[in-house]
């Protein structure tokens, strides 16, 4: 399904509806399916963004992924700073608040790094690697939307002096493998959002925040927590 162009009648219905995917939703946009959130979201394409919204889906090469949707960056002999992929940064928007360990705190990978309060539930990010914890991002936990709206800068969570600086842990991959994983976990949450949900689709808002408004906080923080394992 590509762009329809401009119609006229703005009561004819989307074509997520004609395509049997929504139950119901009428265009607002004059069938401009270019500037529609609702038409990239579904097609798990980039949704555009105004500056206080989420990142784009973007993966660095300087950074190296983890399965949890977490990434590392060295920055010297040892050393690394750690934070959540901009996949995680979407699903968690608008972030909550941010439980970051105090200096000097272990870390194990696969263990919790950190934890996201979501209306009350938390949700624990793994640690893609172990080590010593050396600083935590005073400012993201000041302000949670940093997480969302710069994942790889300024909403950095920790920097971690590794245990085996000599060997990082196996399980991390590059850019190009984190992209197809997020592009594959997008598509099974688009999935669970239009099964046997579509009749809630209906009112033009993103994925995202639909799906979070459907399964309510303690199911949608499941979720997300299934996925940042």
């Amino acid at each position: 399904m590509g762009s329809q162009g401009t119609r006229s009648d703005p009561a004819l219905p989307c074509i997520w509806m004609t395509a049997g995917v929504l139950a119901y939703r009428l265009c607002d946009r004059s069938y401009d399916c270019d500037a529609c959130p609702l038409d990239a979201a579904l097609r798990g394409g980039p949704v555009a963004e105004s500056d206080q919204g989420p990142a784009a889906l973007t993966f660095p090469d300087d950074c190296l992924y983890h399965r949890g949707h977490g990434w590392i960056r060295r920055e010297d002999e040892g050393t690394v700073a750690f934070g959540l992929d901009a996949l995680a940064a979407r699903l968690l928007a608008p972030a909550g608040s941010i439980v970051l360990p105090e200096e000097g705190a272990e870390l194990t990978a696969g263990g919790p790094a950190c934890w996201i309060r979501e209306d009350g539930e938390l949700i624990p990010v793994q640690a893609p690697v172990s080590g010593v914890v050396l600083s935590s991002n005073t400012a993201v936990q000041q302000d949670p939307s940093l997480l969302v709206r710069s994942p790889y800068d300024c909403g950095w969570l920790l920097q971690i002096r590794l245990r085996r600086p000599e060997r990082l842990p196996a399980g991390l991959f590059g850019a190009v493998e984190a992209e197809r994983r997020a592009t594959e976990a997008m598509a099974r949450i688009r999935d669970r959002a239009v099964s046997g949900m579509g009749a809630t689709l209906a009112d033009g808002g993103e994925l995202v925040p639909e799906l979070r408004r459907v399964l309510g906080i303690e199911r949608y923080a499941r979720l997300i927590g299934e996925l940042l394992r």
